[in-house]
């Protein structure tokens, strides 16, 4: 995985290679991803959920507080 952080704008830009080896009999027709893009911004469930659920390491949300 090859990613860039503009600190400006705060934004993720890069790509990244995924390799999977199917290691059963049976023929993948169909491979699902769950892509958590926009997964934090503001108003979104994860947001929501990060502000109200208590955090059991509350040293983490500060530092994502923080950026």
């Amino acid at each position: 995985m090859d990613v860039e952080l503009d600190v400006r704008t705060h934004r993720f830009s890069g790509e990244q290679e995924l390799r999977y080896t199917n290691n059963s009999p049976d023929t993948l027709r169909e491979l699902y991803f769950h892509l958590y893009f926009n997964a934090f911004r503001p108003g979104s469930e994860m947001d929501v959920r990060s502000r109200t659920i208590a955090d059991p390491d509350e040293r983490i949300g500060g530092r994502i507080a923080e950026l």
